[in-house]
């Protein structure tokens, strides 16, 4: 099946796709570029709506089917989330799972639309009623894939030498706000200052695209830290997500950081892809292992415990020998403590807004 271009409904993919091919060629320019060219362009929930449009009465499409047209094969669940939160405006009814089992909010009306089958206690469409694949000319992920690539280019691997000041940087979200929250430290652990900031995602996560779900509210709240004095150019940016440990070497850590021209490194507590290596001990940082990419050292797994891991990596003007020795001067529960304390901040501040 084909997502018919005649009706003008793929217009927000193409115009994006254009888009991801204008990155400026300076540095300087990139924050504007993205604000300007890409964040306002940032609309899952339209993307699929787009493709719904084009299955008809008495057929069915799966989660994974829609995900793969949009260019994001790992983005299934971020399509539930867009149904759960209300944000689908097309016939999302007709979303079913890829064993045909039809989600149960959607039963009445799909069945009103075809002859359900029960299986084994669960209700599934029939045989022979899904829709054959979607094709898409410009899948929208796989624009933001080639920013993502083409923003490589300005990340610098650097020697970090001294490091006064640590934010950690993190995000709250319910089904109708998000919270962003920094906090500063030093590496005592001493208080530096918090801010926080309301604002909305664009969309939900889809794995190795966190920037573009996370990156537009982060940025606003970067800038306003630099306004209050909170932040300096020197100042190490701890993001909870990854930055070289990621299949395009290229995580939100790596983004942001050359978006804004910052150090910057990311902290995950899942390993997105890589192996890890053999295990060493260190005296003051404890446990750690590199995470490898055949015979590439992306980034470390720093052990708390027996059980407990955090996966960190350079971002853009850091390295990952240093920032693995910093985070683990850091680390509290498991997690960087700037990054824990954000956590707590963006959670309490959007509990007070609900």
């Amino acid at each position: 099946m084909r997502i018919m271009t005649r009706t003008g409904s793929e217009e927000a993919f193409q115009e994006l796709d254009d888009a991801s091919r204008r990155v400026p060629a300076s540095q300087g320019d990139l924050s504007a570029f993205l604000r300007s060219e890409i964040f306002h362009r940032l609309d899952m929930a339209q993307w699929v709506d787009i493709l719904l449009q084009g299955i008809p009465r008495g057929r069915a499409v799966t989660f994974g089917a829609l995900a793969t047209a949009l260019g994001a094969p790992r983005g299934a669940r971020a399509i539930g989330e867009l149904i759960s939160s209300g944000s689908l405006k097309g016939p999302f009814h007709r979303i079913v799972f890829a064993d045909r089992t039809v989600p149960p909010p959607s039963a009445e009306v799909l069945g009103g639309e075809m002859g359900l089958v029960s299986t084994g206690g669960r209700l599934k469409v029939p045989e022979g009623t899904l829709a054959g694949p979607l094709a898409v000319e410009a899948p929208p992920f796989v624009s933001l894939a080639r920013v993502q690539t083409s923003m490589a280019r300005f990340v610098k691997e650097e020697e970090m030498g001294e490091v006064r000041t640590v934010a950690g940087l993190d995000i709250s979200t319910s089904s109708d706000v998000s919270v962003a929250a920094m906090s500063c430290m030093d590496l005592s652990g001493r208080d530096i200052g918090r801010i926080g900031l309301k604002g909305a995602r664009p969309m939900p996560y889809v794995g190795g695209f966190l920037f573009y779900c996370e990156a537009p509210l982060l940025m606003d709240l970067m800038d306003r830290a630099f306004h209050k004095g909170l932040l300096d150019r020197e100042a190490l940016i701890v993001l909870d997500g990854n930055g070289t440990i990621h299949p395009r070497r290229m995580g939100i850590a790596c983004q942001i950081g050359a978006a804004m021209d910052l150090r910057t490194c990311g902290a995950a507590k899942k390993l997105l892809t890589g192996r890890i290596g053999d295990w060493k001990a260190d005296q003051n940082a404890g446990r750690y292992a590199p995470v490898m990419d055949e015979d590439e050292v992306i980034g470390y797994a720093l052990m708390n415990g027996r059980r407990s891991k955090v996966y960190v990596s350079r971002g853009h003007r850091t390295n990952n020998e240093d920032v693995r020795t910093i985070v683990s001067r850091l680390r509290v529960h498991n997690v960087p403590e700037p990054t824990r304390r954000a956590h707590m901040l963006s959670n309490e501040l959007r509990r007070s807004e609900t």
